[in-house]
């Protein structure tokens, strides 16, 4: 629902299929309307009947008159063969109707474009429905969304109305803005404050820096007393009132290639839509390195209604494949751990920082293949107060 892709979804040239008690009806503009094939089981039969009546039917059951396509789908019932060569590209014994179908079709030379899949953004409530029913409890999600993210990697199938370039993954949703007509600091309060001192020693001494996101600019104050010059950029005019000359844009490639020694995004780039574009900026505009910070999904799971998208530790690793990253508190206070660094080109080695992490373990040391293969590492260490990951993600880049 990040996207009103409904009027492409009912143009589209090609068959549309929609799986089990699947809902339109409100959400049209979103998820269309139009449905051509009806993929459904046993389970969904009697449920949806009623509703799905004037719709293609595959099931083991009867059903009204159906094209070419869910002829040969019906005939086929989906053959056992096709749940268990599903199951065994996602090593996992119950895979979804959806995986299934996707095998068929591809083993008859169709072309698949997937849309709704929300397994690609790692939500776990991916169903959209206004009963807010999650469906499918016995699939591994995590299975899912590797099997569907390795088949987009691999070419296989497409990603309907998403663009690599501009985004890295398909958005949770549409983020609500920073900032209100009463309250101009709402969601933009100093709570980064730490991670910018900790970039600014790090990175930014006698440098020039740009901020990209500065919002109330109690960062560029701190970064200040590091740096040589510390330019911020955000997109609420209103932020003038905060910092006069605070660069007021939406469109990054105003500012030139090289221009800044350090740019810095703290907690921004989960606000954004276009998060490859911007990183892509990032890139273009540093002539030395990149600070970002972000919250980890496993923890913070897309709570703050601003963010339009959250990454996990692994999905943030294997995406931007940053020089160095680290885990913390989500202010950067309470124990900086480096995660990942790369040396060289082909190796990645993990060590452990921190006053009461001598006896800690987390994940082994990963190395470059599968760091560039997007296989999703396994992050989970046990040095919180609950034994989970921490809350926050900091990456490092250098040119």
């Amino acid at each position: 629902m990040s996207k009103e892709v409904g009027e492409k979804i009912d143009t589209f040239k090609g068959d549309v299929l929609r799986f089990n008690n699947y809902t339109t009806k409100g959400f049209e503009k979103f998820v269309g309307s139009r449905t051509d094939i009806w993929v459904t089981n046993a389970d969904y039969y009697s449920l949806s009947r009623e509703e799905h009546k004037s719709r293609f039917l595959l099931s083991a059951r009867d059903d009204d008159k159906t094209n070419e396509l869910a002829e040969r789908l019906r005939a086929s019932r989906i053959s056992p063969d096709y749940y268990t060569k599903a199951a065994y590209a996602m090593r996992f014994h119950h895979p979804s109707s959806g995986a299934c179908v996707i095998e068929w079709l591809l083993d008859n030379n169709h072309d698949v474009w997937v849309w709704g899949f929300d397994y690609l953004c790692n939500r776990r409530d991916h169903h959209y429905n206004k009963d807010k029913v999650v469906r499918g409890d016995w699939h591994n999600e995590n299975a899912e969304w590797m099997y569907f993210q390795r088949m987009i990697d691999q070419r296989k199938i497409k990603l309907f109305e998403f663009d690599p370039a501009k985004e890295s993954f398909p958005a949770i949703r549409k983020p609500v803005p920073c900032g209100q007509d009463e309250n101009i600091s709402w969601y933009r309060e100093a709570a980064h404050n730490e991670w910018y001192r900790w970039f600014g020693e790090m990175l930014c001494k006698g440098k020039t820096v740009l901020d990209i996101g500065a919002g109330m600019c109690e960062g560029i104050k701190v970064l200040s007393k590091y740096a040589s010059k510390v330019d911020g950029t955000d997109v609420d005019p209103r932020l003038k009132e905060v910092n006069k000359d605070i660069i007021i844009t939406d469109d990054l490639s105003s500012f030139e290639t090289n221009s800044y020694d350090v740019v810095t995004c703290i907690d921004v780039i989960e606000h954004v839509v276009d998060d490859m574009v911007l990183f892509n900026h990032m890139k273009r505009i540093a002539r030395n390195s990149i600070a970002v910070t972000t919250p980890n999904f496993t923890r913070s799971k897309a709570g703050n209604i601003a963010h339009c998208r959250e990454f996990t530790i692994a999905q943030f690793m294997n995406i931007f494949k940053p020089d160095k990253l680290w885990s913390a508190s989500p202010d950067g206070t309470v124990h900086k751990t480096i995660l990942l660094e790369k040396h060289k080109d082909w190796i990645i080695n993990r060590s452990i920082e921190g006053p009461d992490n001598a006896n800690k373990s987390i994940a082994d040391i990963m190395s470059y293949v599968a760091y560039k293969n997007n296989v999703p590492l396994s992050t989970r260490f046990n040095n919180t107060v609950d034994g989970e990951e921490w809350p926050h993600i900091a990456a490092y880049w250098h040119k």
